[in-house]
Formats: C-alpha cells, sequence, structure tokens
C-alpha cells in the first residue's frame, strides 16, 4: 500500500472502527474493572482483528470482539456400576457471586458463595420476570438429563451462559439423529445464535463443507475453537448408559 494511498487510508480507517468498539466495550478503571489487557494487545487478537477488514468493501457495522473474560460455570456428570446418574452444575454468574457464605447448622462456614443472579430480574413492572420477593429469577444454569424409553439414558450438561440449550441440543442431534458417542458429539463443530436473525457463530471444526451452503442462508462469523478463549462457544461433559449400564 502506498503513503495516503486508498487502500492504507481504507485500511487505517477500518482498523480504527474496530478499535474504537473494542474500547467503548473495554476502557475503564482498572481498579474497578476485569479488562483482558494482555490479550487484546496480543498478536492472535490483533490478526483475528485484522482478519475482518475486507480490501474491496467498508464493513456494513462493526463490532466488538470477544476478548476471553472469566467465567465461573462449573459441571459435572457422574454414574455409578448400578446406573446411578447425576447432572450437577453450579454458577455464581458474577466472579464471586453475592459474596455470602453460608453457615452450617454448628456455626462452621459450609465453604461456598451464594450466587448473584438475581440480577437477571427485569425491572418492568408486567413482565413475567419481574422481581419480586421469595421468585426465583431467569438463568442459563441447565443440567441436562436424557431418558430413553423411560429409563435413564445420559447426564450431560454445557457450560457458557446462552449456550448451553444450544449446545445441548446439538448434543442431542450429534448422538441421536447422527449416532455420535458422547465424545464425538462433543467434538464437534458446534454453533452459536447471534442477536442478527442472519449471523450464527460456529466453531472451526465444522466440517467445510457446510460452509457454501450454510452461507447462502445465513452470514455465519467462523472462529477458530480455542478452548477458554472461546468461552462463548463453552465445552461440555456428558455420561451414557451402555446396555443398561
Amino acid at each position: 500500500m502506498g503513503f495516503q494511498s486508498a487502500a492504507s487510508i481504507h485500511h487505517q480507517a477500518e482498523a480504527k472502527r474496530l478499535a474504537f468498539e473494542d474500547r467503548a466495550k473495554w476502557f475503564a478503571d482498572e481498579r474497578f474493572s476485569r479488562t483482558p489487557v494482555e490479550y487484546l494487545n496480543s498478536k492472535a487478537y490483533a490478526a483475528e482483528r485484522a482478519a475482518l477488514i475486507r480490501p474491496d468493501r467498508v464493513m456494513d457495522r462493526a463490532f466488538p470482539g470477544d476478548a476471553p473474560t472469566q467465567g465461573d460455570t462449573t459441571y459435572f456428570s457422574v454414574a455409578d456400576k448400578d446406573g446411578m446418574m447425576v447432572s450437577w452444575i453450579q454458577s455464581n454468574y458474577r466472579g464471586m457471586g453475592s459474596g455470602l457464605v453460608p453457615d452450617g447448622p454448628d456455626g462452621s462456614t459450609l465453604g461456598f458463595m451464594f450466587q448473584d443472579r438475581g440480577e437477571l430480574f427485569a425491572l418492568t413492572d408486567g413482565h413475567p420476570n419481574v422481581y419480586a420477593p421469595g421468585k426465583r429469577p431467569f438463568h442459563t444454569i441447565i443440567p441436562g438429563f436424557a431418558c430413553k424409553g423411560g429409563e435413564p439414558w445420559m447426564a450431560y450438561g454445557v457450560m457458557g451462559g446462552g449456550m448451553q440449550p444450544q449446545g445441548q441440543a446439538q448434543i442431542i442431534i450429534n448422538m441421536v439423529d447422527y449416532g455420535l458417542d458422547p465424545q464425538e458429539a462433543g467434538d464437534a463443530g458446534s454453533m452459536r445464535g447471534l442477536p442478527s436473525p442472519r449471523a450464527i457463530r460456529q466453531k472451526a471444526s465444522a466440517p467445510c463443507s457446510s460452509r457454501p451452503e450454510s452461507r447462502r442462508r445465513r452470514r455465519l462469523n467462523w472462529r477458530p475453537w480455542a478452548g477458554s478463549r472461546e468461552a462463548p462457544m463453552a465445552g461440555s461433559v456428558a455420561i451414557r448408559m451402555w446396555s443398561g449400564r
């Protein structure tokens, strides 16, 4: 790109748009925020954002990036030789949750904190989820359990906020409709619907053959799978019964 050429000016302008979106989302007093400065300044993140810039067109709209934040949801499933199964999930929601640690009957601290998901109450009068004394709020915590023929079949779960019901449905589809085992179903490509009706984020492990056909229907946002850096895509755990055991 030449000095002050159209291409140079275009790339600078697009880079500024992306940077300002990140600024609006993340910039704050570091004493009061958990801005992931190291990741935002990394070459990996810069490359990810730079890949959004098209040399031949202006982005319709710039969005802030998905720099990793600290998740706190923990899920596990267990089963014994007799077929007893447990699907268990725990999350404080915001960091340390409510900050309240309960005491046991003998006065000793029980060692876990109450969550603070009351933040998810609606504040609009008449809304089904409006706050009220003794009322439980909407939340995304879903320990999954599946039965087959009226008998326990699988204890499973997905972590990642609103990804949980989407991920659980995809695991069931992968296993029931396509014959994958629990490991294959969890490792397979997954997708997460975004607020835009025409946008989907999809794990890069999804078959490349699905991309052209999918793009004819929706605008897909393809992202590489990078473990905890892709927290919105989450992870999964599953134990399935086999021949009654």
